[in-house]
């Protein structure tokens, strides 16, 4: 046994979770199935996908663009539409989940997809940790707007000629509903959100406070690799996003200890 699977075994979701441990079936939630996105995360989205505690769920996420960014030649300040970015696949419904559970998504793995997968970097304008934003004034000018694609594999991340980067992917943006707020698919909080932590990533656990029956889980985009930070650049995330069994573990961990994401690894 390895040591990550004996990990894993030991684990609050596999030892205290509603399924033990055990799993059930895997579903794929396609952009065909999927229909339309949502660019908010609250109760009043109707779910896509209903599962069982212990089921795998495929997710095959757009970029935070939603493909509207073709090529170096497309600028965000003409081809986008704030806020409308960030989409948000699922709500994915598990039944049996209450609310003041925990939801334990185990993210099992992930790779890109597309026969010559992109991602896609940029410059956008008041936006990011370096320049001037409509919440935060700076002295300096706004940031020209610079686009780049990227190209990878399961490997690496090919920056330039010269700089190439390993594949380390990781989901940017996970959550179950708030009870009563819809709130924008780019916000952090309690519910989890537009989070871009690298840890979660493939072989961890993330858990997550249900505040609604069933929980009504939303992933979205995902990223290959990520320093410990973001300055101005949004993340390129075409990826097919993360194998997740799924769980809630009303035994596990108290709702008064869980009040808002929790990474295992």
């Amino acid at each position: 046994m390895t040591q990550a699977a004996d990990w894993l075994q030991t684990s609050i979701m596999e030892t205290r979770g509603l399924t033990r441990g055990r799993s059930g079936t895997t579903h794929e939630l396609t952009p065909e199935r999927q229909g339309t996105y949502h660019y908010t995360i609250g109760p009043y989205s109707e779910p896509v996908l209903t599962v069982q505690p212990g089921d795998r769920v495929t997710f095959w996420t757009q970029d935070c663009f939603e493909g509207r960014i073709r090529d170096e030649a497309d600028l965000p300040s003409q081809v986008l539409e704030m806020p409308f970015i960030n989409p948000q696949c699922g709500p994915v419904l598990v039944e049996g989940v209450e609310k003041g559970d925990v939801l334990a998504v185990h993210i099992e793995s992930m790779s890109p997809w597309g026969e010559n997968p992109r991602g896609t970097c940029c410059l956008v304008p008041e936006f990011g940790g370096l320049t001037g934003t409509t919440h935060t004034a700076t002295l300096n000018e706004p940031l020209p707007e610079v686009v780049r694609k990227i190209h990878l594999d399961q490997e690496h991340v090919y920056w330039s000629d010269r700089v190439t980067l390993p594949y380390r992917p990781h989901v940017g943006t996970i959550s179950c509903s708030p009870e009563i707020d819809s709130i924008n698919a780019l916000t952090p909080d309690q519910h989890g959100g537009n989070m871009d932590m690298p840890d979660i990533c493939p072989g961890n656990i993330v858990y997550l406070p249900a505040k609604v029956p069933g929980a009504a889980s939303s992933s979205a985009t995902a990223m290959p690799v990520r320093a410990r930070g973001k300055s101005a650049a949004w993340p390129w995330s075409t990826l097919r996003s993360p194998r997740c069994a799924s769980m809630s573990s009303r035994d596990g961990p108290s709702p008064g200890r869980v009040s808002r994401p929790r990474i295992s690894s």
